[in-house]
């Protein structure tokens, strides 16, 4: 590889290829595209389709002309990348030493590090190892040391990796077979471990690890296992071990039968304490638990629960939902009681202000209540919003920005770092692109931050001129903080599905911020966030059984099409376009399960502000407010918040399918 050049000969090429640059990023690189010109970005793009092809003298030859564009040093980073197998130490070396402050540096180190590894050359390996926290790196590090014969310290290495309550990867396993065999994994750090795994809820991970232990001693943890599924057999059967061991087991097995029957698990509780030699110190816990999974399945019982644990257990979690549970009875006495007696630093969030107000508002303290909410109405927020609306007062749209500064922006084009993160974005390398932008961002201050996000939207690239006016603390209704993108696949796909495009904008603007490549890590992606299981569904139901499900999800316009399409059917199951995107969000089967338990009118303020999940919650609370600031955009005309929800209510019940009584 050819990659050294004198300095001269680079200073040269650079500062002709920064003039062309200049050129490109004022006229717009998109635009010089459409002309045909030979663009240095051109090259780039032919540059890595070679790479992809395996053509490897060709695309030497294309980055050979290329050494001072910015985005040279990502060509060296993919050329190493694709050799990773068969490249040497000291191309790798470097790199990283004379790319040191590239964002994907730290990447090619991983990458390389799990290489020497497979390649079993543990010298260089700990040679190269800098103590990263990468578990496979870990893990590998454990089989250098041994191989070099460093078993004190390959032993040393491996300790940490044992007490873990979760599943570490197959890599980790002789590592362990180290500690088994050198007398350090015990039968009780085997059964330590098989207890974390239970107190984690890995129930498979337990039993699996049962074969760690001498065959004598597997029958008593068995018998663990069957307690943690079933807790009534401790009445009958007493598992053995020390008290604090029993103890630990019982927790366990009390908290996984709370997630599903917190009812029987108090009631088998009060028989398992009276039973057993019960540490205090587990007691308020155990209780917590069993009092916050009631709440969480809206059982009557619960909010009694929650008052009745000792002060020690009142975190903030369990402060909050005493305040939930008193919402979701109507009990609007027990709502102010429980604000008031949260910790100040609790009480005075935005969200526990506005229920104390309004529950100060049921109890017909008005002036009280009116005093909390104009100072709450001063806020550019879901809640402002509601109090505003509790006033009839307008709404507030956060504050003002300063004008543009076209000196610091022509000051921030000059650093290659924002010309990398826009030339990645022109080339269409999302991910490259987004790590490049996020570093930069992170570097800048103050305005110069506010002025990366004008540049952003001047590139058309929604998802960076999000993410930098975030960091630059603009809160307000500015297209900076809500961007319009993908705007006429919206509008199509909004007039197709007839769900409204301001509600398609709002849920963008959450699930995905306009990120196109965004992944989440359970599997959701592109710009709305496809499930592919849903994606291919909605496919299937359009008679579309035959369309790519990659190309579906990840280009943004077919995103936006079946994502709308899976939205519309959601609100014509629920009635409701809040029940849509609670459905969207947490899945159809969850969202009728709370239907039919629901307390509060559904889809009313109180309704999701008492929801099972707290993603969930948070995620219909952005989406109302984003779609208040969108059809403010879209059609000049404010929608307030708690007309659109009881809007939302009135559907359902033309519909048949509840009362409006109540808020």
């Amino acid at each position: 590889m050819h990659w050294r050049r004198q300095s001269n000969v680079r200073a040269v090429l650079r500062a002709s290829l920064l003039t062309v640059l200049a050129f490109l990023v004022s006229m717009g690189i998109t635009e010089a595209k459409e002309r045909g010109a030979t663009t240095p970005l051109s090259l780039y793009e032919a540059a890595l389709r070679n790479l992809e092809a395996n053509q490897l003298q060709r695309f030497r030859e294309l980055a050979g002309q290329l050494e001072a564009f910015p985005l040279y040093p990502y060509l060296r980073y993919a050329e190493l990348r694709h050799q990773i197998e068969s490249v040497t130490t000291a191309a790798v070396e470097a790199y990283l030493e004379h790319y040191s402050d590239l964002p994907v540096t730290p990447r090619l180190r991983i990458a390389w590090l799990r290489e020497l590894a497979r390649r079993e050359d543990w010298a260089t390996f700990l040679a190269s190892y800098r103590g990263e926290r990468n578990v496979y790196l870990r893990c590998a590090q454990v089989q250098a040391e041994l191989a070099m014969g460093h078993k004190a310290q390959a032993i040393a290495a491996a300790k940490p990796l044992w007490p873990v309550g979760y599943r570490q990867p197959q890599s980790c396993n002789p590592a362990f077979d180290l500690l088994a065999q050198s007398g350090v994994l015990t039968p009780e750090r085997v059964e330590n471990r098989i207890l974390l795994a239970l107190q984690a809820g890995h129930s498979r991970l337990a039993a699996e690890l049962l074969e760690r232990l001498p065959a004598a001693g597997r029958d008593k943890v068995a018998h663990w296992l069957e307690v943690y599924h079933h807790p009534e057999t401790a009445l009958q059967n007493p598992p053995l071990g020390s008290d604090a061991v029993v103890s630990q087991l019982l927790t366990a097995a009390l908290g996984h039968l709370a997630r599903a029957d917190p009812a029987q698990a108090h009631r088998l509780w009060s028989k398992i304490k009276a039973r057993y030699s019960w540490p205090e110190t587990l007691t308020g816990p155990v209780e917590r638990n069993i009092a916050l999974r009631a709440a969480y399945h809206g059982l009557p019982s619960a909010n009694g629960w929650l008052q009745a644990l000792p002060e020690t257990q009142a975190d903030a979690r369990v402060h909050a939902w005493r305040v939930r549970s008193a919402l979701r009875a109507g009990e609007w006495g027990a709502v102010a009681r429980a604000v008031k007696e949260m910790p100040a630093a609790q009480s005075n969030a935005t969200v526990w202000r506005y229920w104390q107000a309004r529950a100060m508002e049921k109890l017909g303290q008005r002036e009280r209540a009116k005093r909390l909410y104009r100072t709450i109405a001063k806020q550019f927020s879901y809640y402002g919003f509601l109090a505003a609306d509790a006033l009839g007062t307008p709404y507030r749209w956060g504050a003002a920005i300063p004008p543009p500064e076209p000196l610091r922006k022509r000051t921030l084009h000059r650093r290659a770092a924002l010309q990398r993160a826009l030339l990645l974005h022109q080339a269409e390398q999302h991910e490259l692109a987004h790590l490049e932008w996020r570093t930069f961002i992170r570097r800048l201050k103050g305005r110069d931050r506010l002025a990366a996000a004008r540049i952003a939207e001047e590139q058309n690239w929604p998802w960076a001129t999000l993410y930098a006016a975030v960091t630059a603390g603009v809160n307000n209704a500015s297209l900076l903080r809500f961007p319009m993108g993908y705007l006429s696949a919206v509008r199509r796909s909004a007039q197709a599905s007839g769900i409204d495009p301001a509600w398609l904008l709002a849920l963008i603007r959450q699930e995905s911020a306009f990120r196109g490549s965004a992944c989440s890590h359970a599997g959701a992606c592109g710009v709305m966030q496809l499930m592919p299981a849903t994606a291919r569904w909605v496919l299937k139901r359009n008679g579309q059984d035959s369309a790519d499900l990659s190309t579906t999800i990840s280009d943004p316009a077919n995103s936006i099409a079946v994502g709308a399409d899976y939205l519309a059917y959601l609100r014509g199951r629920f009635s409701s376009h809040i029940l849509a995107l609670a459905a969207y969000n947490a899945g159809p089967g969850n969202v009728a399960n709370w239907v039919n338990v629901a307390e509060p009118p559904v889809g009313s303020a109180r309704w999701i502000e008492t929801l099972l999940y707290g993603e969930t919650r948070r995620y219909l609370k952005a989406v109302v407010f984003n779609n208040v600031i969108y059809r403010l955009r879209l059609n000049d005309q404010t929608m307030r918040v708690d007309q659109l929800l009881q809007e939302e209510r009135t559907q359902r019940a033309q519909a048949g399918i509840e009362n409006l009584a109540g808020e």
